[in-house]
C-alpha cells in the first residue's frame, strides 16, 4: 500500500495547480493499481481544475473566437 502515497500526493498537487507535471513510471503504475472508482475520482478532480483554467484563460477564449475552416 506504500505505492499509493505518491499518487495521492500527486493528486493533491495536480488539483491545486494546473501546471504541467512530469509523472514517473512508478507513479503511473501505482495509479493504474488503484480501483476504478479511485481513478475516476482523481480524474474528476483534475477535470474540475482544468475546466476552471480554460474558462478563465484569455488565450483560450481567443482561440475559441477564431474562424472555423472546413477543408
Amino acid at each position: 500500500m506504500e505505492n499509493l502515497q505518491p499518487v495521492q500526493k500527486q493528486e493533491k498537487e495536480i488539483a491545486s495547480q494546473p501546471e504541467p507535471q512530469t509523472v514517473s513510471l512508478s507513479e503511473r503504475r501505482a495509479f493504474m493499481k488503484l480501483s476504478l472508482l479511485e481513478r475516476q475520482q482523481i480524474l474528476a478532480k483534475q477535470v474540475e481544475v482544468m475546466s476552471e483554467h480554460y474558462e478563465n484563460s484569455p488565450e483560450w477564449r481567443e482561440l475559441q473566437a477564431g474562424d472555423i475552416f472546413d477543408y
